[in-house]
């Protein structure tokens, strides 16, 4: 009975690791960039970058399986894509009217740039990832696994290496990160069986192993180079995968692997007035050590609050499909047997 209950809890705490260091990763740059914290914090994203984001695509395709495979297109598109689609074109003009509001950002985000974030997005640019991942997985969901894995992985290894971008963030991460996704979606049996057998020794050898391993190359400046990131978001991927077996029972991290979406979508906004606040008050903040930690917390904290507030005050709009919208879908999608259009 145990057993069942860890190897069902452990993905909501992958998840939830995985908010907690995209929350971790945007506190640094901002606290770093503001002064009000030790710079070596940058390093340390920088590593985590290896675990963090493999980690998170993984997961969502751990749930995101029986969608591609099992359920119909239209219930894929009207249950999950359009959902992602929603939230993410709405909080695309959110962002750009919070970063007017906030000192330094008008340069970087102009009126006349607004319109080409819904194509290239920055913030909240895996909402748009994941949508895509969802109708690629579905269109070739009768191709071997074994030769979509494989392909994924080619492209990811390619768009891993130094110097090599389209020149957006999002883009980029369509690119490099379908693979991890794809890995959630056909590989989720034998991972939740592999869990299960894996010894706590291993799971200590391969998260020594991965922190060693980054260690090392970024020392050495070989963590860019071709096949080695790759390599190592492979490792902290499985490295990530032993911590969440660890942080299962917790029902904190579980919690939050439950709530990412309004996390995700309101944290960076938050970090950033807390940062603008915190440097009009301190010119040199007391604790540079554990500035960024306590952003951490302030963050989660007002991103879940928001997320469960939301919808007692009518703005549940704000992070799950509006039924105007899902009543549009469903008209324009369902027809009777004659081919017309339901009434």
């Amino acid at each position: 009975m145990g057993e069942t209950k860890e190897r069902i809890a452990w993905p909501d705490a992958a998840r939830g690791m995985a908010i907690i260091l995209v929350v971790l990763h945007h506190a640094v740059l901002q606290t770093v960039e503001a002064g009000l914290a030790e710079p070596w914090w940058s390093w340390v994203t920088e590593g985590l970058r290896t675990m963090r984001m493999p980690l998170f695509f993984m997961a969502a395709g751990l749930f995101a399986g029986k969608w591609v495979m099992q359920k119909t297109w239209r219930e894929m598109l009207g249950n999950k894509v359009l959902l992602l689609l929603w939230v993410f074109a709405l909080w695309v003009p959110i962002r750009w009217a919070w970063l007017r509001i906030i000192p330094g950002y008008d340069d970087d985000e102009a009126l006349s740039r607004l319109i080409s974030r819904f194509i290239l997005p920055n913030g909240g640019w895996f909402l748009l990832a994941l949508a895509v991942f969802f109708i690629i997985a579905k269109a070739t969901a009768r191709v071997d696994p074994r030769i979509q894995l494989g392909a994924a992985a080619a492209v990811s290894i390619i768009f891993l290496s130094d110097g090599l971008s389209i020149g957006n963030v999002g883009w980029n991460g369509v690119l490099t990160f379908y693979v991890f996704f794809l890995l959630g979606c056909y590989g989720r049996d034998w991972m939740m069986q592999a869990t299960q057998r894996t010894p706590l020794a291993v799971q200590v050898g391969l998260v020594a192993g991965w922190v060693g391993a980054v260690s090392l190359t970024m020392w050495a400046g070989i963590d860019g180079m071709p096949g080695i990131s790759f390599a190592l978001r492979v490792l902290g991927l499985a490295a990530g995968v032993s911590l969440a077996l660890w942080f299962a029972p917790s029902r904190l991290v579980r919690h939050l692997g439950q709530s990412t979406l309004p996390i995700y979508m309101s944290h960076s906004l938050i970090i950033l007035g807390i940062v603008w606040v915190a440097s009009l008050v301190w010119t040199a903040p007391p604790a540079p050590l554990v500035v960024p930690l306590v952003v951490v917390v302030l963050a989660l904290g007002l991103s879940y609050l928001l997320g469960r507030v939301a919808p007692k005050i009518g703005l549940g709009w704000l992070f799950t499909t509006p039924k105007w919208l899902s009543r549009t879908y469903d008209r324009m999608t369902t027809r009777d047997r004659s081919g017309t259009r339901s009434r």
